[in-house]
């Protein structure tokens, strides 16, 4: 048997009456919901780019503001670190020096004991619990803050730290007026037991 070859120019008819046929035939009901669904993906797709770029906006400036509250922190804790350190320098190595200088006079020795642990009470209020008043007695006046509050009597006070009895009573005074004690009716002995 003779095996017959089709006609190219019938062939190329066919494809071409084809494609006319595929061009001119109406779009399905499915065509139509793949474009909305197309169309309704896009706009999810712009809302989505839109939240992205305002949240990355805000999260930029979110990192800003933890970097420099960072900054500020660290220099915050730099400067208390210094504070510290000058308290350290200002009250309490006087003390330390004074111990040393005294050798074997125990009142004297417990004084000064005294006031370094009331420094050091008050070192430890104002870093757990912020600005305590105490820390602004200069170191006169932390002596004759603890020997008032151990009972001193301003005579006492006097002999003891070689000073007269006007001074110590202006030493009460600015000792009443920096723990904000210069109004109350307090008894300043009773109020210091409680402060130092």
């Amino acid at each position: 048997m003779e095996k017959v070859k089709p006609d190219l120019s019938e062939t190329d008819n066919i494809a071409s009456l084809l494609s006319n046929n595929i061009r001119n035939t109406p779009v399905t009901d499915r065509e139509i919901l793949l474009e909305k669904e197309l169309a309704r993906r896009d706009k999810e797709i712009e809302t989505l780019q839109r939240v992205y770029n305002s949240t990355s906006v805000e999260l930029l400036e979110t990192n800003k503001a933890i970097a420099l509250l960072a900054r500020k922190y660290e220099k915050i804790s730099q400067n208390k670190e210094m504070e510290i350190a000058a308290q350290i320098e200002q009250k309490i190595v006087p003390s330390i020096l004074s111990i040393k200088e005294i050798g074997n006079e125990s009142e004297a020795l417990e004084l000064e004991i005294d006031i370094l642990l009331s420094q050091a009470r008050a070192m430890v209020r104002e870093l757990m619990h912020g600005p305590d008043n105490f820390n602004q007695l200069t170191p006169t006046e932390m002596r004759v803050a603890v020997l008032i509050r151990n009972g001193a009597t301003s005579q006492q006070i006097a002999a003891r730290l070689f000073i007269s009895e006007s001074t110590v009573k202006t030493h009460r005074k600015n000792i009443r007026n920096k723990l904000d004690l210069q109004k109350k009716k307090l008894n300043l002995a009773a109020s210091l037991n409680k402060t130092i």
